[in-house]
């Protein structure tokens, strides 16, 4: 049984930039080109192995601490099914309110990437309303995922590398580029995984990512767009280095 939230560890007090106090929900978001997503590492996780709910500081450009990002998950599901298992990621702004849910319901098919129909799935909702979902698309060598609104409609396709390689020696950030639907040319923005530091790639599977918005977005989008990494961060990133 999924833990309550009252269970859950919620954001510290008192820790946004000045010039975001009073601007609760996403607002905030909206006036963020660039958003850095740094996974908390876990004390607990590194000593025992054992893997534990994901926590994510959110950053602006400043490195200024905006929104807090928590993993709500079963522990049995985190210890034997890791990255494949369902979850629930709770996004919270700086009045400690929930502003983004994102979700993925766990299927035993889960992540094969030859058939749509057992693909990832990654709900997006604001406040109880669906914004739309990130889903995994059908690939051979190149990752690839749609950004669909609530009616299935694609709104944006993100297309990675064919080497999705990170480590220790891994420095070189690796790019997931978001384009807008039935175009390649130019993309709207940018999900990296960026290197977290040799100690923090060698002794934890806490994750780094950067996203670039490139062009002027409207505020779902860029919910949408800042979601997809977390759906990101489980697919690729998540297992054992």
């Amino acid at each position: 049984m999924a833990m309550p939230m009252s269970n859950m560890a919620g954001p510290p007090p008192g820790v946004l930039p000045p010039a975001a106090i009073g601007t609760s929900g996403l607002q905030y978001l909206a006036q963020m080109n660039e958003v850095r997503i740094n996974q908390q590492v876990e004390i607990a996780e590194v000593m025992t192995g054992i893997d534990m709910a994901n926590r994510y500081q959110v950053l602006d450009g400043g490195n200024r601490l905006s929104y807090f990002v928590y993993e709500e998950s079963e522990c049995c599901n985190r210890v034997f099914c890791k990255e494949n298992r369902g979850f629930i990621m709770h996004m919270m702004d700086n009045t400690n309110q929930e502003v983004l849910r994102m979700e993925r319901v766990f299927r035993c098919c889960t992540g094969c990437c030859w058939f749509k129909s057992c693909g990832h799935i990654l709900d997006i909702t604001a406040n109880g309303v669906p914004l739309g979902l990130v889903r995994q698309s059908q690939y051979c060598l190149q990752p690839k995922l749609t950004i669909e609104n609530p009616s299935g409609q694609e709104l944006y396709h993100i297309e990675g590398p064919m080497c999705v390689c990170h480590g220790p020696c891994c420095f070189a950030d690796v790019p997931f580029n978001v384009f807008a639907s039935g175009s390649s040319a130019e993309p709207v923005a940018c999900i990296s995984r960026v290197h977290a530091g040799c100690a923090q790639e060698m002794f934890s599977k806490a994750n780094h990512f950067k996203i670039v918005y490139q062009q002027n977005l409207d505020l779902n989008s860029r919910a949408l767009i800042f979601s997809a990494t977390f759906l990101l961060d489980m697919m690729f990133f998540e297992h054992d280095k």
